[in-house]
């Protein structure tokens, strides 16, 4: 099948719609290349039946205030709540309240992108050398891991760190949490590319 294009966009997740968005209002004809049968990428949400309740199977929350999200959610009137509360983990096959969060976020204040760049493995293989620490590199490598979808090998230390700096302009600690769900912006991205050409990757 040949389709004529001046500019083909692999994955239909939110970088991909949002970049065959700008091109397609620049007078662009854009093709979207996407593996899955749906659109959305890390946007995946689940409405259950019986309580008509929003699941969230890939991204959850509005991390601060940036821009570009709230700015859509105002313009098509779509609500979100700041959400607050505590921190539970398993641990041992037990619940129970954690403080995951902070003693991350500590770990990852001893980034310093003055020294010479290293990837975040490696950084925390000198910063948890100590065997009393193994249990918070597991906890960070698998943060870096979720949360930045990234390989704790390949990603390095500067960029995680100019990224803690950009989270701080947006107030980056508040969550939220879209009413509706993710699969609202996920409905918006796919209505503003209706003038591109999109077809399945097979």
């Amino acid at each position: 099948m040949h389709i004529e294009s001046d500019v083909t966009i692999v994955g239909a997740g939110a970088a991909g719609l949002s970049a065959a968005t700008k091109l397609a209002e620049a007078g662009l004809k854009v093709t979207i290349l996407e593996g899955r049968g749906r659109l959305g990428g890390r946007m995946f949400s689940k409405r259950d039946p019986v309580c008509n309740a929003v699941i969230e199977l890939g991204a959850e929350f509005v991390h601060g205030c940036p821009a570009e999200i709230w700015e859509l959610l105002k313009t098509h009137d779509i609500s979100a709540g700041e959400m607050d509360g505590e921190n539970w983990c398993v641990r041992d096959g037990e619940l129970s309240t954690c403080d995951f969060f902070s003693q991350v976020d500590e770990l990852l204040e001893k980034m310093d992108d003055r020294e010479p760049d290293q990837s975040f493995l490696q950084f925390v293989d000198k910063c948890c050398s100590d065997p009393k620490l193994q249990q918070i590199k597991a906890m960070a490598l698998r943060y870096v891991t979720g949360f930045h979808a990234a390989d704790p090998s390949l990603i390095s230390v500067h960029s995680l760190v100019k990224g803690l700096r950009a989270d701080e302009q947006i107030e980056g600690d508040r969550a939220f949490r879209i009413t509706g769900g993710y699969e609202s912006l996920t409905k918006i991205l796919r209505e503003t590319t209706s003038t591109c050409r999109c077809s399945h990757l097979v």
